[in-house]
């Protein structure tokens, strides 16, 4: 009864914040940061228009059921209020090849309008949206999701009953059936048969994402592009195998279909983030070789699953060979599987995942609010998500609260300089932050630019204190937001919130 009260004190006074901010600035909201999706690289960095350094925190959204579009699902306003209450000020959306594409070269452009209201309506409640291109097990015709029929090619000889005839769930189809990882190799040759239109499957794949883009590009909160959800590698690269064949997949064939698919982005959108996976082996621990596009204004997004940790040290190794690209990681968390764990033991995982990312310094998106998916394609995947069915009601035992509360996290969303570290200790209420008061490539920054700490009631729900050198504190007592402005001559400033 405590966490429920406390989840509706929290929408509740993200609701009151909404109103005042809109009142006050139409185009802002008070606990909010993304007004300006325009975000761009800057080192491992993403950086607003000023130059701050925008730290993202937010939830995926993905509907595997056909239509696949997220209002289908029940996906509405009232969980735009909950995730901005939360504090969060990102949604991964994820779009489906399949729903884009039903025939080749045909575009379903309702289904595109529909998806583009949830996005207009993220970004009015103050929540930007990464667009992901989502796939699980190639598609439907491998019981996954993702591409259409027509663009699963086969070698109908070596696998005259078609792909994954067993229908295994995700992941074991793409880890064990070998027709799997035939569909993969005709995608990374860039097949083309009759169902395709005898167009390339990559060409199909690359025109498909620039139709898209060129629909989508004058909505509202789109921060980025994310070009393919886990690809994976096929025959070319095979779990178990991880040796050189991956390096060579790597800066190959996958190195050859981010080029051409970022070129053709870039064709209609010359400045949004354009964000590259690794190889799904990547979330398993390995390491990865991938040569980046040559395109501007590129990053990597990576998922932290199974031994956060040590993905993180490959993420960061990754970063310091390619100092260009922009850090993402934009799945972590769904801890749940064969082994469910208790909901008590969900939420202590989440604290410590949040802690691991903040050591990192990394902008990260939590797998996932709701996970709406067909039972034969991965049962139970409902149970990853914040909410388990949008079409009942936002409340226990449908909403898991512990969740909620354990993700609701202080962090900073824009920093009016470069961050040198910062962390929150949950069980002393103290959230500290240290960083440089100049931008990623050492220039000074106007002192009149706001750094922006998320600070959610749930965490302060006493108030707080706060301990600032180098700046000096601009919002009111207790706000959820605490904004700063830096010193004319501070080089360095700190800031300690001490909850009471």
């Amino acid at each position: 009864m405590v966490n429920k009260f406390r989840i509706l004190l929290l929408i509740l006074l993200g609701q009151i914040f909404c109103c005042v901010a809109m009142a006050q600035t139409p185009k802002s909201n008070s606990s909010s940061l993304v007004v300006d999706s325009n975000l761009s690289a800057a080192g491992r960095w993403m950086v607003d228009a000023n130059g701050r350094v925008v730290i993202l925190r937010g939830v995926n959204m993905i509907n595997k059921n056909s239509p696949y579009t997220l209002s289908s699902a029940g996906f509405r306003e009232e969980d735009a209020k909950l995730i901005q209450a939360a504090g969060m000020n990102v949604v991964r959306v994820g779009l489906i090849w399949e729903a884009i594409e039903p025939y080749p070269g045909k575009y379903d452009d309702a289904y595109l309008a529909d998806m583009a209201k949830t996005i207009a309506m993220l970004h009015a409640q103050g929540i930007n949206t990464l667009l992901d291109m989502h796939q699980d097990q190639y598609g439907k015709a491998c019981n996954g999701v993702g591409a259409p029929v027509w663009a699963t090619v086969i070698d109908g000889k070596q696998f005259p009953n078609g792909c994954n005839p067993n229908k295994l769930p995700f992941p074991k189809g793409e880890l064990t059936d070998p027709s799997v990882s035939n569909v993969w190799d005709s995608f990374w040759s860039n097949k083309s048969s009759t169902s395709t239109g005898l167009i390339g499957l990559q060409d199909r794949y690359t025109s498909m994402w620039a139709y898209v883009t060129k629909r989508l590009q004058g909505v509202p909160g789109i921060i980025g592009y994310e070009i393919m959800n886990e690809p994976y590698p096929g025959t070319l690269c095979k779990a178990g195998e991880l040796g050189e064949e991956c390096t060579s997949f790597d800066k190959n064939s996958y190195a050859k279909f981010i080029q051409k698919v970022s070129s053709g982005i870039r064709s209609v959108d010359s400045k949004k983030l354009i964000y590259f996976e690794p190889s799904v082996f990547f979330d398993f621990g390995t390491a990865t070789q991938i040569t980046p596009p040559s395109q501007s204004n590129i990053g990597f997004s990576f998922h932290p699953y199974l031994t956060m940790k040590h993905v993180l040290i490959n993420a960061l190794d990754y970063s310091a060979k390619n100092p260009s690209l922009a850090m993402f990681a934009t799945e972590w968390g769904a801890f749940t599987g064969t082994k469910p764990l208790s909901e008590e033991a969900v939420a202590i995982e989440i604290v410590a995942g949040s802690s691991n990312l903040d050591k990192a310094k990394m902008s990260a998106i939590y797998w996932a609010y709701s996970n709406p998916a067909p039972t034969t394609f991965l049962p139970d995947a409902y149970k990853q998500g914040l909410i388990w069915d949008l079409k009942k009601p936002r409340m226990m035992p449908n909403l898991m609260v512990d969740r909620v509360n354990a993700l609701t996290w202080p962090y900073p969303q824009a920093i009016a300089g470069t961050p040198i570290d910062w962390s929150f200790d949950p069980v002393r209420k103290l959230f500290k932050l240290t960083y440089q008061a100049t931008n990623p490539v050492g220039v000074s920054l106007d002192n009149e630019l706001q750094t922006e700490i998320a600070l959610p009631v749930e965490r302060f729900s006493r108030g707080y204190e706060v301990f600032v050198e180098g700046a000096r504190v601009s919002s009111p007592p207790n706000s959820p937001k605490l904004i700063m402005l830096n010193l004319r001559d501070a080089k360095t400033v700190s800031v300690e919130v001490q909850g009471l």
